[in-house]
C-alpha cells in the first residue's frame, strides 16, 4: 500500500504541475508593450461666420495588431501661412485623453471640432492631429497627421 500511495503522490504532483504551467504567462489584460500607431483625418464640414472659421471632423488612430496602445493626449491644430514662410499656429484644441486605450489591432475615432480666426493674408492652411502614445519602445512619442485644406469663400 506504501507503493501505491507514492505512486498516487507522484501522479498527483505531476498533475499539478502540468495545471500551474497551463496558465498563460500573459495572463494579464493590460499588455503595453511596443506599439505604432498609424493616423488618419478627415474634414467633414468646414463654415465660415464672419472672420471665423470651424472646420470638423474625424481623427482614426489604428493600433498595431500586437499590443494595446496607451495614448495621453489627442491634440488638434490649425495652421497657416503666407507663400514660403514657416507654418504658425493659429489654434489648438485637446481633443481627448489623458488615458485612452486602445486595443490592439482596434481602430479608435474621436470627433474634433476647431474654431480659428481666418486672415487674408495666408496663402495656406492646414489641420494637424497629434497623438501622444506613451508606450513606444522608445519612448513617449508624438504621432503626427496634417491635411491641407482650402478655406471656403
Amino acid at each position: 500500500m506504501s507503493v501505491n500511495k507514492k505512486i498516487l503522490g507522484l501522479v498527483l504532483a505531476i498533475v499539478a504541475s502540468s495545471m500551474l504551467t497551463a496558465i498563460p504567462v500573459n495572463a494579464d489584460c493590460n499588455n503595453f508593450g511596443p506599439t505604432s500607431l498609424e493616423i488618419l483625418k478627415t474634414i467633414e464640414c468646414k463654415s465660415v461666420c464672419g472672420d471665423w472659421v470651424t472646420i470638423s471632423g474625424w481623427i482614426y488612430i489604428k493600433n498595431d495588431p500586437n499590443y494595446d496602445a496607451k495614448i495621453l493626449h489627442i491634440m488638434d491644430y490649425v495652421e497657416a501661412k503666407y507663400k514660403n514662410n514657416p507654418w504658425t499656429t493659429l489654434n489648438t484644441e485637446t481633443i481627448s485623453g489623458p488615458y485612452i486605450v486602445v486595443q490592439e489591432g482596434a481602430t479608435y475615432k474621436v470627433w474634433y471640432s476647431i474654431t480659428f480666426e481666418k486672415d487674408d493674408m495666408y496663402t495656406a492652411y492646414r489641420n494637424v492631429a497629434r497623438v501622444h502614445l506613451e508606450n513606444h519602445p522608445t519612448g513617449d512619442k508624438w504621432y503626427t497627421y496634417r491635411l491641407s485644406f482650402n478655406i471656403p469663400m
